[in-house]
């Protein structure tokens, strides 16, 4: 019996949408005598599309069900796409849940394919009869079918649905709507102590495919809360996805992704803070790849994440092209912008959109992108409508509202989503700029900060082969670093301050000294002064990440010559890293008017 008083998922506001509330409810109750559970499994899996030739057969899935009792499972879950919306799809489905006796309670998440013919409406009622009992329209497709309960007083585990109908004929693919967000956003902030798992169809990373319609559109309001909330609790954050039709393990914007496939019984083991999941072999840390990572301009001062400069269709590439783009040296009179190679593209004959490359970048103020262009041999002036643009997502899943315009006031149209329904026809021309030269552009993305830059699409329009080839390079995103860092020459100079870092490369902890070479030796008294700098480590993104300056102040840190020990009593402080990732970091020292940074390695 539904017990609604057993419901503790929070709400912050009124959700007027039944199935959230419904269901949110019911599985709370189910899962209520677990309140003290730190140590249990549970099962997933994905795109069963149960007896097609994309999937799994009934017979399949039942074994999978068996092996997830054998297990002993709390719940089973399939990330969506469980059939092709035929009734025999939700008919064999039901059939072989009751045939495994004692089967794990299984619950459910949205997938496209629930869109097709019977609708979600049957899905839910088979899994959970009854439950739902005031539906938008007959068939579920309007509904949005997102809930969420906590296991145990430690974990929190919440299923999202961005696959629904808009209108009277239009659907929404991997996309939340603004209540959704919201609601997911304040089921975090309530649970602030628990590790978090999520589950929805489309991943938040797509590894190695390269069709821009295959990610969660929704995926940068989501990736930063989770991030948000990984940093707040400590704690850890867990997506599950499908839609692939692969296994694999990857660690993106802090979060652990799990894609899965119909033919794996995933089954999550949990024993306290310990997590594990038995699918793919190993984890790929996607932030650690240079397409993810910020690096420093020694010029401007600023921090720059380059967009499709590392390589180009190789795994973990920032390139997502469908074998439109090649990488090339300088030929036939043009040469790079930035480094030893650029993109080339070949003539294009209609109106196109290419995935460029899948980035995630959070918009900070101030923050610009920048790229430039060449077309060869274009045939008009006003055939030149060209150009890379990316898809921004606000910080509430909505859509921007505004146009963003280049330095010579030729705009691009910001309000389409997601980014592959923006119509090159709707590009403006370059006016000639890009024709047979190289036109660098810059757009001002302030206007967006706290959004995500999800995607990177190029756009033309070509009514007929209007241009031969262009090129694209130096496209990048850049904003100024919260403080000035310049590193110091590797040598010691006569007049300056030199950190030490030792070990370095170092796990988890480093211990950081300071010299001047300008102090003597002998005697010792005169080869030491006391003094009070500001001592910081920052990551490569020029985020602040441990102040060690009450530690010095406290130690009445000494600047000595280096020929006294560096690590003498007073000389020298200590950074464990336990918590952070591995990456390069910048220790950065300030005294008076004068900065001195020394770069250290994390290696785990």
């Amino acid at each position: 019996m539904l017990k609604a008083v057993l419901f503790v998922v929070s709400f912050a506001y009124v959700i007027t949408a039944s199935p959230t509330t419904q269901l949110s409810a019911y599985y709370q109750d189910i899962f209520s005598s677990n309140a003290d559970d730190t140590t249990f499994t549970f099962g997933v899996n994905g795109d069963n599309h149960i007896n097609s030739i994309y999937g799994i057969t009934a017979a399949q899935y039942r074994n999978t069900l068996t092996t997830w009792r054998t297990a002993g499972c709390a719940f089973v879950t399939t990330v969506g796409d469980w059939g092709y919306g035929n009734q025999a799809d939700v008919d064999s489905t039901r059939v072989a849940i009751t045939s495994v006796s004692n089967c794990p309670p299984v619950l459910f998440t949205m997938g496209n394919h629930e869109m097709d013919g019977v609708g979600k409406r049957p899905w839910v009622d088979s899994i959970a009869k009854g439950v739902v009992t005031d539906w938008a329209s007959a068939d579920g497709l309007t509904d949005k079918i997102y809930y969420a309960f906590t296991y145990g007083s430690q974990y929190l585990f919440i299923f999202l649905d961005g696959d629904y109908q808009v209108g009277a004929s239009g659907s929404s693919n991997g996309t939340l709507d603004t209540v959704q967000v919201r609601w997911f956003k304040e089921q975090l902030e309530a649970n602030r102590d628990k590790h978090v798992f999520v589950f929805f169809h489309e991943p938040i990373e797509q590894w190695t495919y390269d069709t821009p319609g295959y990610l969660f559109n929704s995926r940068g309001p989501v990736c930063a809360e989770l991030e948000k909330h990984i940093n707040l609790s400590g704690k850890q954050a867990w997506t599950f996805s499908g839609h692939l039709h692969y296994d694999k393990k990857t660690t993106f914007h802090k979060v652990h992704s799990v894609h899965i496939s119909a033919g794996t019984a995933g089954v999550v083991s949990i024993d306290g803070d310990n997590i594990t999941v038995n699918v793919g072999s190993g984890w790929t840390n996607l932030d650690q790849f240079p397409c993810n990572v910020a690096e420093y301009d020694p010029i401007s001062g600023d921090s720059v994440i380059r967009i499709a400069e590392d390589s180009i269709r190789g795994m973990y590439s920032s390139v997502r092209d469908n074998n439109v783009f090649s990488q090339v040296t300088a030929e036939n009179g043009v040469g790079p912008v930035y480094g030893t190679k650029m993109m080339k593209g070949p003539a294009i004959t209609w109106y196109h959109s290419y995935l460029f490359s899948d980035q995630l970048i959070t918009v900070r103020p101030n923050m610009k992108f920048l790229y430039s262009i060449y077309l060869v041999n274009v045939s008009a002036v006003n055939q030149d409508h060209a150009g890379i643009q990316p898809f921004v997502v606000m910080p509430d899943g909505s859509n921007p509202t505004t146009t963003i315009q280049d330095q010579n006031a030729i705009s691009f149209d910001m309000r389409k989503t997601p980014i592959f329904q923006c119509y090159a026809c709707e590009l403006p021309s370059l006016a000639g700029r890009a024709s047979s030269q190289w036109y660098h552009r810059e757009f001002d993305l302030s206007a967006f900060a706290g959004a995500s830059l999800d995607r990177f699409m190029f756009l033309s329009q070509a009514n007929g082969a209007n241009f031969s080839s262009f090129y694209v390079d130096n496209i990048k995103v850049r904003w100024p670093a919260p403080t000035t860092i310049k590193e110091t020459p590797a040598s010691e100079p006569d007049d300056d301050l030199v950190i030490h870092a030792s070990p370095n490369p170092f796990n988890p902890a480093v211990t950081i000294s300071i010299t001047n070479v300008k102090l003597s030796a002998s005697p010792a008294k005169r080869g030491e002064r006391i003094m009070n700098p500001d001592l910081k480590i920052y990551n490569t993104q020029g985020q602040l990440v441990k102040d060690l300056t009450s530690d010095i102040r406290n130690l009445k840190f000494v600047i000595r010559s280096p020929r006294i020990a560096a690590g003498e009593a007073g000389n020298s402080v200590v950074w464990d890293a336990s918590g952070q990732p591995s990456g390069l970091y910048v220790v950065r020292a300030t005294l008076g008017s004068s900065v001195f940074t020394k770069t250290i390695t994390l290696m785990k």
